[in-house]
């Protein structure tokens, strides 16, 4: 009986650190560069269908170690063909209008300002000037 109420004493003494332990905030995993950069200039091929889009987020996310920037979550995609050759997809920020065939710059996603630990997905914008 001499040894029971240390036991039970260092089980007390153990509890908050655990618990205090399993309480802890995840720590952010998300690989983004902190700013963006312009990644070249491509083509429209076409628009991702948006059910497929918004299906997409999940493993989007999970490919960059965190969420998008909920403020991009309704964004439209299209397929542009980059001038190196590759075909990839990108999102269309709000208030900006766009059309296959039309050229664009592209932009790399990056870490959200706006929200911790979130990125801003690849964008595109019109090229208002010739390619280089």
């Amino acid at each position: 009986m001499r040894h029971l109420i240390p036991v039970m004493l260092l089980g007390l003494t153990l509890s908050p650190a655990v618990l205090a332990q399993s309480e802890a905030p995840p720590a952010c995993g998300l690989l983004e560069p902190d700013k963006p950069h312009a990644s070249g200039h491509g083509t429209i091929l076409g628009f991702e269908d948006p059910v497929a889009a918004r299906a997409g987020i999940p493993g989007r996310e999970a490919q960059r170690g965190g969420p998008i920037d909920p403020g991009y979550l309704d964004d439209s995609r299209v397929v542009v063909r980059q001038d190196n050759g590759f075909i990839d997809k990108f999102d269309v920020p709000s208030g900006v209008s766009v059309h296959v065939g039309q050229r664009v710059k592209l932009q790399s996603s990056y870490r959200s300002t706006a929200t911790p630990c979130s990125y801003v997905p690849h964008l595109i914008f019109p090229d208002d000037g010739p390619s280089v």
